[in-house]
Parts: C-alpha cells; structure tokens; sequence
C-alpha cells in the first residue's frame, strides 16, 4: 500500500479548524482511500505547511500504476514481421517460440504475435520512442510503412505506431539501461527536463 501526503487534497488554509480538516480526510475515505488518524486530531488546527490535524497517513488501497514492460502487436508471418521492422530499427530478439517473437527494447520489450484478423487502427496506437524521430518515420516509409499523421504509421498488418522522440518525453530510462543500450549520450530536451522537475521526478544535476 503507498502512503500519500496530505497535500494531494488541497493547500492548508491556516486557521481552518479539526472538524473541518476531518470532514476534508472524510472526503478522502469516499474518494477509496484507507485514513489512519491518530487520537490528538480533534486538538490540532492548521499549521500552515500541511492539514493541522495529526494523522499517521492516507493509504490507497489501489494498485499503481508503474509503467508498460510490454506492447502485443499481431502481424501476418512473422519473419516478414521482422525483416519489416528491422529495416528501419535496429532489433536485438529476447526469444521466439511458437507464434511469437520477443523483440528488446532495454528493460521492455515488443512481442510480435502471428495472426492478426482485425482490421486496421485508427485512434488506437502505440507509442514506439526512439532516439531519432525524423530518421524512424523516413526508414519506416521506405520499408512500406503507410503515413497516417505527423508521427503515425501503419504497419503492414495495421497496426498503429506513434513514433516519439526520447529527448522530447518525460518518460526516462535509468542511467544503467541507456548504457547497456549503447545510448548512453541521449539526453532530454531543456522542455522535457522542465515538466519533469514541475512533476518533482527530474533526474539529479
């Protein structure tokens, strides 16, 4: 269970009294989390910094959400599947067994899966980053990717890919995988560095 700080329900108003600071932790257990108070709450008034009541913490009681460690996408045969792909990326295969193969991607991966019946996307994507946006679109192209928008593409089974650029995303790799990756000079953009540290989860100068 993740204990959350209080400020995720609102800036303290000093002055505000317990009773009202206990029907705003009210207001938290409605929302699905589990509040543990301690007994001197009814005591306390705002402080200023946080709720001025004295509580041991608000547990969710949900799961979080982490990130992605896999996509699916299905595809026709998947040796022409991966003769595709390699043509514009640079694939390393984790495994493959049966109707799949497991294409790395550092600490995540792709599994291609054998037998796509379904039609082609349309709002459903995935978002593939890469360290060169301009160069993936152009070598998907010229292995027979179809340009459906700006950054998107069709494989040749259908399936929707938005090409992102790392340096542009908030999304980061540790250190220790970029290096593994051989991309250890990929840096994030001075935008993307800024939404970061907006969020408080900047990496250290």
């Amino acid at each position: 269970m993740l204990a959350l700080h209080a400020r995720a329900f609102g800036p303290c108003v000093p002055g505000r009294s317990a009773s009202t600071e206990k029907k705003r932790l009210a207001t938290a257990e409605m929302l699905g989390y589990a509040v543990a108070i301690s007994a001197v709450r009814a005591r306390r008034v705002c402080t200023g910094k946080a709720f001025g009541v004295d509580y041991i913490g608000l547990v969710s009681e949900r799961a979080r959400l982490v990130g992605i460690n896999h996509v699916a996408l299905e595809v026709g045969d998947l040796d022409e599947a991966l003769e595709f792909y390699g043509k514009a990326f640079e694939l390393t295969l984790r495994g493959r067994g049966g109707n799949m193969a497991f294409v790395d991607m550092g600490d995540q991966f792709v599994a291609l899966e054998r037998g796509r019946s379904q039609p082609p996307d349309r709002g459903r994507h995935v978002g593939i980053v890469v360290d060169d946006r301009e160069r993936a679109l152009r070598l998907l192209e010229e292995a027979g990717a179809e340009r459906v928008g700006r950054n998107d593409v069709l494989d040749p089974w259908g399936n929707r890919l938005q090409i992102v650029d790392y340096r542009g995303i908030q999304f980061t790799k540790a250190p220790w995988v970029l290096a593994g990756m051989g991309l250890d000079g990929l840096e994030k953009s001075e935008e993307a560095l800024t939404e970061l540290h907006e969020k408080g989860i900047a990496p250290p100068e």
